[in-house]
């Protein structure tokens, strides 16, 4: 059998090495976007594990609070230290700022608090606890060298409390080691005093004594602090953070369109060399090869140059994998302040080649089990023929993935009806969107072959080598999917991404006209997703605004997130007396609930609990349990909707005194916000404050979530790549199929430039039709994800479709392959007619 499968199927890719690459290079293109993406998966989780382990040491035991910032309660380390067994217990504040040099330029670090219990961890270093305890608040932190000569004698570190200087910062080489060096190091009670830790502590490590088991010291320790904390070791991720939220899955179901691509690519690679072996297949069955046997040779060598693809998809995903990191790192550093690395090793390569070799064999079945019930007789007299992919099984395809694409418009539509708020609406927001991005790009590909076939009706009456491009792609009907699919993919994503970018924008407009109404906001961090970093307007900032001529009341707004229990949970607070703009989805209004001492939750919140008006919820404080009325459900993108909603002054008597995240200043009579924006501007309060009218405020919002979406526009790029090899790859094989074709149209005359342009012609006639059919099918799917956006983060956007965008993507469509087209053309022109009659 191996013997068999060596002469007959092995040999047989050193005899044809171009279609040998080409099977290789469409796994590979394939396969690296998904290689990407698990690199990119793992690097997230594998920084923020790496860091976690380089804080703790070697302490294998941490106790963390309900909340995903200060949330442990100072009395738990006591009890900590009162458990039998242990040995130390470490306790640190661990805040996310911002430090920045003179000439502004910004860089996301961790500030750690600790004592000199540290030396537990570390090692004696000569701390002194007296020292330690009278450092001035205003001193400057331990830094490491590098982010010493980042910042430079000038530069700060900013804190809840104002600007910390850095001149004369003492420096620590250990400290390089983590974060990449970003990290500023205060004594524990400074850092309480400067990013707002009253009592608090954010993480508590924990030594075991000699000879104690870890696991029986973590159930004591579970035991004796209370269930609303939580006991972890050292490789357990922290509680409730999910970094990539819904963007690995979406990138995901992407990249798994490139991996189609790949396989279609590998079925046509495979049918056209079974196709001129035919003959050589069925001398094999005359001598007495079984039909299993000939499958198992056939599929062995399919998994050979999947085997090659992936090996090169998978150093291939590792360069993709970088722009996607990069841009979810600047999100996460937000969140967390730890830098997100590549991680590059592990099983990912050996996944790769795994998956290589799957699509490959996969691809090759179809065509390999087709080839096992060849008519024996009829190949050895020369009476065979090749088959084509027949209309009917075409057209049953496209049917299936018109009805997919419909109804998941319609299960979008359903999930996002009155907020989304039942189980099943979760369901089938999510089911739909899966629906009609995958109908949708794949009807566009299948669709094609269709539509060229009546561009020739609607020419008219062309003739020569026109009437040929025209004709050629019909006729073909598999590799001009392939092709089709390929830029109907990339150009059908960009439009998606083009109509978010203006829905966006009208989104944030409508938001901050209607949060901020009349008022100013004021801040020194950006609005969106800065809740964490602890750099807010100083106390003594916010009363400089209140004296600025034209400022009347200043109204907080708070953010807190709970990760007690099985998912992250936002609570979100206003001093605002009213908050008419947040659209009611059941029950009562926010201002109504709050009348009667309820609260109102985000939809996502109300399904995943399933509450309704009067339901109880249950949410951890760093004291305690608390209990909730719920009056009514809310519109709230907070934590993509699982979120609560209630006065500040509730807020703060069930989880303590809180900082305020953002400002609403709201003009005294006669002052106009864009007036109180600019006089608090020129007051020049503080370097890091700024006043912002709604109009400038949406603008900040939609240029922030615009950038979250980086991470797709690079997926688009690449698949952009894999549209380019498509093309070139199928052309490549249709030049080698057609070589007969082309002897004879030279033979008669046909000129060496007229056969390229017969495959540029070609090309271009179905890079359009894809990209075109693209662009119809993003207009569904924006629709569709229009409304499954209430499912996956809590509010619905506007519809908005950018068509200048959508002309300039079919521009590139047409670019790219003409481009795929360029090394095709060139060997048709440079064809050998004498060869060329003579091929079989």
């Amino acid at each position: 059998m191996i013997r068999t499968i060596r002469l007959l199927n092995l040999r047989r890719i050193g005899r044809q090495p171009l279609r040998a690459v080409l099977a290789v290079v469409a796994v590979a293109a394939g396969s690296s976007l998904i290689v990407a993406l698990m690199i990119t998966s793992r690097s997230i989780s594998g920084s923020i594990r790496d860091w976690g382990r380089s804080v703790g040491g070697p302490a294998p035991l941490r106790v963390v609070g309900p909340l995903a910032w200060a949330g442990l309660d100072e009395n738990v380390l006591a009890k900590v230290r009162e458990t039998p067994g242990v040995g130390a217990a470490v306790p640190i504040v661990q805040a996310v700022t911002i430090a920045e040099t003179a000439t502004g330029s910004k860089t996301t670090i961790v500030a750690l608090g600790v004592d000199c219990s540290i030396e537990a961890l570390i090692g004696k270093i000569g701390c002194s606890p007296a020292s330690a305890a009278s450092s001035p608040a205003a001193a400057p932190p331990i830094v490491s060298p590098s982010l010493a000569r980042r910042l430079g004698a000038s530069g700060v570190v900013r804190s809840n409390l104002g600007r910390i200087a850095m001149t004369n910062a003492p420096t620590l080489p250990a400290l390089e080691d983590l974060n990449q060096g970003r990290v500023a190091v205060f004594p524990l009670s400074v850092a309480q005093a400067q990013f707002h830790r009253p009592h608090r502590l954010d993480v508590i490590y924990v030594q075991p004594a000699p000879g104690v088991r870890v696991g029986a010291l973590k159930a004591e320790l579970a035991r004796r602090i209370g269930d609303w904390n939580t006991v972890l070791t050292r490789g357990e991720p922290p509680l409730g953070y999910d970094y990539a939220g819904v963007l690995i899955p979406l990138l995901t179901v992407i990249g798994l369109f490139a991996l189609t691509i790949g396989g279609m690519l590998v079925y046509n690679v495979v049918a056209l060399s079974l196709a001129e072996r035919r003959r050589e297949l069925a001398l094999g069955s005359a001598l007495g090869a079984t039909p299993r046997r000939v499958l198992g040779g056939l599929l062995a060598e399919a998994g050979v140059l999947g085997a090659a693809g992936g090996v090169a998809g998978a150093m291939l995903g590792v360069g993709v994998a970088y722009p996607i990191v990069a841009s979810l790192d600047t999100q996460i550093q937000k969140l967390s302040g730890v830098g997100i690395t590549v991680h590059r090793g592990g099983p990912i390569p050996i996944l790769g080649v795994m998956i290589g070799i799957a699509v490959a064999v996969v691809a090759a079945f179809v065509p390999a089990r087709r080839a096992t019930r060849l008519d024996v007789s009829s190949e050895l007299l020369g009476r065979s023929h090749v088959d084509d992919v027949g209309t009917r099984r075409h057209l049953v395809r496209l049917a299936v993935l018109l009805a997919m694409f419909i109804t998941g418009i319609v299960l979008c539509r359903l999930g996002g009806r009155r907020g989304g708020i039942e189980m099943w609406q979760g369901i089938a927001g999510q089911v739909g969107l899966l629906l009609a991005v995958v109908g949708g790009l794949m009807a566009a590909g299948t669709a094609t072959p269709f539509i060229v076939r009546a561009v020739p009706r609607i020419a008219g009456r062309t003739v020569g080598v026109t009437r040929l491009a025209l004709t050629m792609p019909a006729r073909e009907a598999g590799r001009t999917a392939a092709v089709a699919m390929a830029i109907g993919t990339s150009i059908g994503l960009a439009g998606v991404l083009a109509s978010l970018i203006p829905s966006i924008r009208d989104g944030a407009f409508e938001f901050a006209q209607r949060s901020v109404g009349g008022g100013v906001q004021v801040g020194t961090l950006p609005y969106n997703n800065s809740a964490s970093i602890e750099a807010h307007p100083s106390p003594q900032a916010l009363d400089a605004v209140r004296r600025v001529p034209g400022a009347g009341a200043v109204e907080r707004s708070m953010f807190l997130l709970t990760v007690g229990e099985a998912m992250p949970i936002a609570v979100t607070a206003y001093d605002a007396k009213s908050l008419a703009w947040m659209d009611t989805l059941a029950g009562r209004s926010a201002n109504e609930s709050f009348a009667h001492g309820q609260v109102v939750v985000g939809p996502g919140l109300a399904r995943a609990r399933h509450l309704r008006q009067g339901s109880k919820l249950r949410l951890p404080t760093p004291t305690g349990w608390t209990t909730l009325t719920v009056g009514g459900i809310v519109a709230d993108p907070n934590a993509n909707g699982v979120a609560v909603v209630m006065p500040a002054t509730e807020l703060e008597a069930r989880w303590g005194p809180q900082r305020g995240d953002s400002f609403k200043v709201v003009p005294a009579p006669g002052v106009s916000s864009e007036e109180l924006a600019r006089r608090i501007n020129a007051a020049k309060i503080d370097p890091d404050l700024r006043a912002e009218t709604p109009a400038e405020l949406a603008g900040e919002l939609a240029d922030d979530l615009a950038a979250q979406l980086r991470p797709f526009w690079s997926l688009q790029q690449a698949l952009l790549l894999v549209a380019f090899i498509a093309t070139a790859a199928t052309l490549l094989l249709a030049g080698i199929q057609r070589r007969r074709q082309h002897g004879v149209l030279a033979a008669v005359g046909l000129a060496p430039r007229s056969l390229a342009r017969l495959a540029l012609g070609e090309a271009a006639l179905v890079g359009v039709t894809g990209a075109l059919l693209g662009i119809v099918a993003s207009f569904g799917i924006f629709e569709a994800l229009r409304h499954a956006t209430v499912v996956l983060f809590g509010i619905e956007g506007p519809f908005r479709v950018s068509v200048g965008s959508d002309v300039l993507y079919v521009v590139f469509a047409l670019l790219t392959v003409l481009a795929g087209a360029a090394l095709p053309a060139w060997r048709t022109s440079r064809l050998e007619v004498v060869d060329a009659l003579r091929y079989e």
